[in-house]
């Protein structure tokens, strides 16, 4: 029996899995973005491409707000073009929100149990993030709605996998952020609970003393044993999705590809998008097509294929397809 894959869901197995899940746990969460912390000499090598990086100090930032990063700073700096009052307001309301749900001092792991399953390609323990995200959101949703489910497992709709023998980027480095958008399943959480689970997964994901960014790509596509919504209710999603990243974290969405999408889709896009960040909605891109169980991804077009090795596209597919139910 292996213990490299955790479920909230299932029971208990073993006295070995309970003894291995905390080492699992965090090397997992200690290990995966120590490379790509910033110094303060790349921090400002980065300032200086700005044109407002002399007139905007951090001063003000530092002062207010000591238990920021310098990363996170810049960053909210960057969002809001050197503008310090309003970067000031932003991030304050990143740090309230990061209070809130007592984020700084979340390491108990005792909820997390281990399960086998073979079935599951390697993701580099990525599930264990989710997992964890997944279930804080769930008990906070429940203190304010009393009518929830507890105990509710959401299914997993997102990964930045990290396996062992494959760098899963884009073309020019930056990691992937893979959403399955047709596993979301309205009648377990809604969709507040999710887009919470979501920013405490991105959390632990996205180091706050790193300046990365992240590649999404938002498959629309069709599961077996998944709820399934449609594409045009994924468009929807893909507005929250942006207002989240816009609001907690600022400059770290690189590209955004939502695929495939029907037509009818597309006029959703086209209605939303003037009600999106400027600087996000730029970012994103639809690729139409056929959303069912069985098609491709966009590899025929060669804007999507330019920004990715296929075999990446691959293992991405292979990993998707693990987590069908039979």
């Amino acid at each position: 029996m292996t213990c490299s894959i955790i479920d909230l869901s299932m029971p208990i197995q073993s006295d070995e899995c309970n003894d291995k899940k905390s080492r699992l746990v965090n090397e997992a969460l200690e290990t995966a973005n120590k490379q790509r912390i910033c110094t303060i000499a790349e921090l400002d090598d980065i300032r200086k491409q700005y044109k407002w990086s002399k007139e905007a100090t951090e001063d003000v930032l530092v002062s207010k707000f000591p238990n920021s990063t310098p990363a996170e700073r810049l960053r909210f700096l960057i969002a809001t073009d050197g503008n310090v009052p309003a970067a000031s307001a932003k991030l304050e309301h990143y740090l309230l929100w990061r209070k809130q749900y007592d984020l700084d001092n979340v390491t108990d792991t005792k909820n997390i149990v281990t399960r086998s399953d073979d079935n599951i390609v390697d993701d580099g323990n990525d599930e264990i993030y989710w997992i964890r995200a997944s279930a804080l959101a769930v008990e906070f949703m429940c203190k304010n709605n009393p009518d929830m489910k507890k105990n509710v497992a959401l299914p997993r709709i997102l990964t930045i996998p990290n396996p062992k023998k494959l760098s899963v980027t884009s073309s020019d480095g930056t990691r992937i952020c893979y959403f399955y958008g047709a596993r979301i399943d309205l009648t377990l959480a809604s969709a507040e609970c999710y887009g919470l689970a979501l920013s405490f997964y991105l959390d632990a994901k996205l180091d706050r003393n790193s300046m990365e960014k992240i590649f999404v790509l938002l498959d629309t596509r069709a599961g077996r044993g998944w709820s399934n919504p449609s594409a045009s209710s994924l468009v929807s999603f893909t507005k929250d999705l942006s207002r989240i990243l816009g609001a907690l974290y600022p400059e770290r969405l690189n590209m955004c590809f939502l695929f495939p999408v029907p037509s009818i889709a597309k006029f959703i896009w086209y209605l939303i998008y003037p009600f999106l960040d400027s600087f996000t909605a730029t970012k994103v891109t639809l690729f139409t097509g056929s959303a069912g169980r069985k098609d491709p991804p966009p590899i025929d077009d060669s804007y999507f294929m330019e920004h990715f090795d296929i075999e990446v596209i691959n293992y991405l597919e292979k990993l998707r397809k693990s987590f069908f139910v039979e």
